[in-house]
């Protein structure tokens, strides 16, 4: 989202993990975002969706959310987790 404090800390922190991401405007993208809170329970943002991409069959998979945390350190060490 742009102008949100958060996300951008959120990314400076997922860089300096040395973490790939992809960064999604829910502002763009609305019926993402809507699908997302469905999916995680969460209505807030920024919110961490962590995948296995497949080089093989060039796709996304293993979906897990990170979208509870108390601090964004929290979130890049639940989404450090997740990949291990």
């Amino acid at each position: 989202m742009r102008g949100c404090p958060y996300c951008d800390q959120l990314k400076q922190l997922l860089t300096q993990a040395g973490l790939d991401f992809i960064p999604v405007d829910i502002e763009t993208h609305p019926k993402l975002f809507e699908r997302m809170t469905e999916q995680s329970g969460a209505e807030h943002v920024p919110q961490v969706l962590v995948t296995e991409y497949n080089a093989e069959t060039k796709s996304l998979h293993n979906g897990k959310y990170v979208s509870e945390y108390d601090t964004l350190e929290e979130a890049v060490e639940k989404t450090k987790t997740l990949l291990t």
